[in-house]
C-alpha cells in the first residue's frame, strides 16, 4: 500500500512524462464548433483505472448531447495536441476497474483536431495518456508506469472532478487515490460546479469556520421558496395562448447566522446532501390569461432544504436550516407559476 502511495511521484521522474494542461473538449458536432463542456487534464497520470461517470462529467450539459441506443451519448473529443509527438491520449468507454486494460479503446491520438469515437459514449468512460513508439502504437495497451497511465479530469477552475471509482483488478483504490491528491482532509468537500459538474473542492477548512459539524434534524423536505420572482414582460390577456420563457437562476440558500463561514459546505462536508450555488435553468411557459386582464407572470421555485444544527462553533451552536433549487430536468427547476393581475 505504500508503494501505491508513491506511484504518482514517481510517474514524473519516468519516461511517460508530465501532461501539462492539455484542454478537452466534449462537443455535439463533428466540427466542435459547439461544446458546450470542457476539462483539464493537469497533472502526471494515475497508476490505476479512474474510471468517470459521464453524465457527472457532462453535469448541467448533459441534455445537449444526443442520447442514443443503450444509454450511449453522441460525444465528439476536441483534445488538444500533445506536445511530445511519442505521447498519445486514450479515450476508453465502457470504463471498469476490474478490466486489465481499464475498458474499451474508442480513440487513440495525440490530440491536436476533433475525433469522433467509433461509436457513442457508454454511461462510464475514462481517458488514459501514454508515451512511447511501441505501446502507443496499439490501442490495447495496458497500465503501468512505462506504458500508460489514467488521467486525472479537473474542472476549468483546476477542481478534481468526482470519479466513479478509482482501482485495478487487484482491489478498490478509492481511498488510496484520495490521500495521493490531497482529497482526504476536512478541507475537501464535494461541491457543484457553476457547470453542474460533481468536483471535489480545497480550501473550505472547517477550523476556518469556526465549526466542526452538522447534525441533521430529519430528513430532507420541500418547500415553497420565500420569494417569487417576474418572469417576462406585462401581458395583457385577449383570449389567445401566451408563451413567457423562464432562463432565470435560483439560488441556494440558508438560515444559519452569518458566524457560519461556509454552512453548505459544512452541512455537504456531514452528510450526502449537497446544494447548487446557481441553479440556471431555460423553461417556456404556456398559458392563457384572463381576457381584458392586465398583469406579469410569476415564478416561485419549490426547494429541497435540510434542517439541523451545527456544532461547534466559537459562539456557540447554531440551529438552521440549508436549501437548494430542486431539479425537474437539467433544463428545469421544479416550481409554480402565477399570474399577477396589475392596473
Amino acid at each position: 500500500m505504500a508503494l501505491l502511495r508513491l506511484l504518482p511521484s514517481l510517474l514524473a521522474l519516468l519516461p511517460i512524462g508530465a501532461l501539462g494542461q492539455a484542454p478537452m473538449r466534449l462537443c455535439t458536432d463533428e466540427t466542435c464548433e459547439n461544446c458546450p463542456n470542457s476539462v483539464t487534464t493537469a497533472g502526471t497520470g494515475y497508476p490505476a483505472c479512474v474510471v468517470y461517470d459521464r453524465d457527472t462529467v457532462l453535469g448541467s450539459t448533459a441534455g445537449d448531447y444526443e442520447q442514443v441506443e443503450d444509454s450511449r451519448r453522441n460525444i465528439i473529443f476536441d483534445i488538444a495536441e500533445h506536445p511530445n509527438p511519442d505521447c498519445k491520449f486514450i479515450v476508453r468507454s465502457p470504463a471498469g476497474q476490474q478490466d486489465p486494460n481499464c475498458g474499451e479503446p474508442l480513440i487513440v491520438t495525440r490530440g491536436g483536431r476533433c475525433f469522433k469515437p467509433s461509436r457513442a459514449i457508454d454511461p462510464t468512460f475514462m481517458v488514459q495518456f501514454c508515451c512511447g513508439s511501441g505501446d502507443c502504437a496499439v490501442s490495447g495497451v495496458k497500465r503501468g508506469l512505462n506504458t500508460v497511465s489514467s488521467v486525472v479530469l479537473r474542472d476549468g477552475s483546476g477542481n478534481v472532478v468526482v470519479p466513479l471509482g478509482v482501482g485495478s483488478e487487484s482491489g478498490d483504490m478509492m481511498d488510496v487515490f484520495m490521500e495521493d491528491l490531497g482529497l482526504n482532509s476536512s478541507s475537501v468537500v464535494e461541491s457543484t460546479s457553476t457547470s453542474g459538474m460533481r468536483v471535489f473542492k480545497i480550501g473550505q477548512n472547517l477550523a476556518k469556520r469556526d465549526c466542526d459539524s452538522f447534525t441533521p434534524s430529519g430528513d430532507t423536505y420541500t418547500k415553497a421558496d420565500s420569494v417569487s420572482s417576474k418572469i417576462g414582460a406585462r401581458i395583457c390577456g385577449d383570449g389567445t395562448m401566451q408563451e413567457v420563457t423562464n432562463e432565470m437562476s435560483v439560488s441556494r440558500s440558508t438560515t444559519f447566522g452569518a458566524s457560519v463561514g461556509d454552512p453548505f459546505g459544512i452541512v455537504s462536508a456531514s452528510t450526502e446532501f449537497t446544494t447548487e450555488e446557481s441553479a440556471s435553468q431555460s423553461y417556456t411557459y404556456v398559458f392563457t390569461p384572463p381576457e381584458g386582464q392586465c398583469g406579469n407572470v410569476a415564478f416561485t421555485a419549490t426547494l429541497n432544504c435540510l434542517g439541523g444544527t451545527i456544532t461547534g462553533c466559537e459562539g456557540g451552536d447554531q440551529t438552521g436550516e440549508v436549501c437548494t433549487a430542486r431539479r425537474i430536468s437539467e433544463d428545469q427547476v421544479d416550481g409554480t407559476y402565477s399570474f399577477v393581475i396589475t392596473d
